[in-house]
C-alpha cells in the first residue's frame, strides 16, 4: 500500500507549527499517521512517528528516531506489520465528521 508524506502546513496553512510536521496518507488522501520533528535535546530522538489508525495490532503504534528517513522507515515497517481495518477507520471518521457538522448547525456555526 502506497504511503506518502504531506506537509502539515500545506494542508492546514493557518495551523501553528514550529517544527517540521508531516501527515502520512494513503494514495486516496486518507490520513493514517504523522511524523514530526521534536525539540528533544538528544538527536537520537529528534523525530516522532505514530500510526493513527485503530485498531492496530502486531507493531508499536509509534516511536522516536534520529532522522526523518529513519522515522519514515520505522513507520513503514510498523505499518506493514500492523493488522488494520481501514474501512472501519473510514466509518469512524465519517461518523465523527457528521457529529461535528450536527454540533455546528445546532450551535450556529
Amino acid at each position: 500500500m502506497d504511503l506518502r508524506l504531506v506537509d502539515y502546513r500545506r494542508r492546514y496553512p493557518h495551523a501553528y507549527a514550529i517544527e517540521a510536521h508531516y501527515l502520512v496518507e494513503l494514495a486516496d488522501g486518507l490520513d493514517v499517521g504523522s511524523i514530526l520533528a521534536t525539540v528533544a535535546p538528544d538527536p537520537a530522538y529528534r523525530w516522532r512517528w505514530s500510526i493513527g489508525v485503530m485498531p492496530r495490532t502486531g507493531a508499536p503504534p509509534g516511536g522516536l528516531c534520529g532522522s526523518l528517513e529513519e522515522a519514515m522507515a520505522a513507520f513503514r515497517a510498523a505499518w506493514d506489520a500492523t493488522d488494520l481495518d481501514l474501512e472501519a477507520h473510514r466509518r469512524e471518521l465519517a461518523a465523527a465528521e457528521a457529529a461535528a457538522r450536527a454540533w455546528g448547525k445546532k450551535n450556529g456555526r
